[in-house]
């Protein structure tokens, strides 16, 4: 059996595939400054998070943590929510979404409030509180008596 090669388009001497390095780098500059607002906009930075924890329409929840001051712990941190739905006979489906996480701990228990980031803000905050043997005791937040929290900066 033979091979039979056929014509290679080159394009001008030196420029491996026909493309010129003038214009690839035009096309990586364009689908970077495309692609980088949307990526800034989907994913929540920690000053949004404090932002949207702090804002005035969330004071129902910030009264449940208030009351259940004082916290060994705080952090609020933005990061990766992630749901596992499994049902007998079916196989799992797991989604995930960007979020703000508000974690306060004291007493061998750990409050977990998840707030979705969607279209630059968070709709609703979810809270689920668990037991634990250890508690962490990392804060990057602390909680005011009215339940906003303030930014802790190491020095």
């Amino acid at each position: 059996m033979e091979i039979e090669e056929g014509p290679v388009s080159r394009g001008p001497p030196g420029y491996p595939c026909g493309v010129r390095p003038a214009v690839l780098l035009s096309v990586l500059a364009l689908a970077v400054v495309i692609s980088a607002p949307a990526a800034a906009a989907t994913r929540p930075s920690e000053r949004a998070c404090l932002v949207a924890w702090n804002a005035r329409s969330k004071g129902a929840n910030r009264s449940v943590v208030a009351a259940g001051r004082p916290w060994v712990s705080a952090s609020l941190r933005a990061g990766t929510t992630v749901t596992v739905r499994w049902t007998r006979g079916m196989p799992p489906s797991q989604t995930s979404a960007e979020a703000c996480l508000l974690m306060l701990a004291k007493g061998g228990r750990v409050r977990m409030t998840t707030g979705i980031w969607r279209n630059g803000r968070v709709v609703r905050w979810r809270t689920q509180e668990h037991a634990t043997d250890s508690a962490p005791r990392h804060s990057n937040v602390r909680v005011l008596p009215d339940g906003r929290v303030t930014k802790i900066y190491l020095r």
